[in-house]
C-alpha cells in the first residue's frame, strides 16, 4: 500500500514551520554575536561553536526535508515546474558546498575569526529563505488543490 504524497499546502506549511526553527537559531546566534564588548569570550565562543554547529545541522536536515518533499511537488504543479525544481536542486547543491566549508573553518579558526563569514552566511540564508516563500511557496501556487497543467497534448 503506498502513501499519498503531500498536498502542496502541506508541504508549505511543512517547509514554512522548519524555516520558523532555523529563523530562531539564526536569531540565537545573532544575540551570541551582539555582545556588548563587541569580542566573544571563550565561553561566547563555544556556545556560538554549538549554536552554528546546531544550524548547519537543522539547514543540512531541512534541505533533506525540501529535496523529499518540495521539489517533487514543484516538479509536477505546473507547466514551469520541472524548471522551479531545476532551480532548487542546484540551489541546494551550491547551500551543501556552503556547508561543508563552514564546517571545515568551524574545525579549524576560533569562533572570532570566523565571525565575519558566519554574519555573511546568516544574512544570505535569510534572503534565500524570504525569496524561496515568495516563489516556490507563495501560496497561490501550492494550494491545497492546484491546478496542474496537462502537457500530453492528447
Amino acid at each position: 500500500m503506498s502513501q499519498e504524497p503531500p498536498l502542496p499546502s502541506q508541504v508549505r506549511a511543512r517547509v514554512l514551520a522548519d524555516h520558523a526553527k532555523l529563523r530562531k537559531s539564526i536569531a540565537e546566534i545573532r544575540s551570541l554575536l551582539g555582545a556588548p564588548t563587541g569580542r566573544l569570550e571563550l565561553a561566547d565562543e563555544s556556545q556560538l561553536a554549538v549554536a552554528t554547529r546546531a544550524l548547519l545541522d537543522s539547514l543540512e536536515a531541512h534541505l533533506a526535508l525540501e529535496d523529499q518533499i518540495l521539489l517533487p511537488t514543484l516538479a509536477t504543479i505546473d507547466a514551469w515546474g520541472p524548471e522551479r525544481a531545476r532551480k532548487l536542486s542546484a540551489e541546494h547543491a551550491a547551500q551543501r558546498e556552503t556547508l561543508s566549508s563552514l564546517r571545515a573553518l568551524l574545525s579549524t579558526e576560533g569562533a572570532w575569526t570566523f565571525v565575519p563569514r558566519l554574519q555573511r552566511f546568516l544574512d544570505r540564508l535569510e534572503r534565500d529563505m524570504e525569496l524561496e516563500e515568495a516563489e516556490e511557496l507563495d501560496e497561490s501556487l501550492l494550494r491545497e488543490y492546484p491546478i496542474r497543467a496537462d502537457l500530453g497534448g492528447g
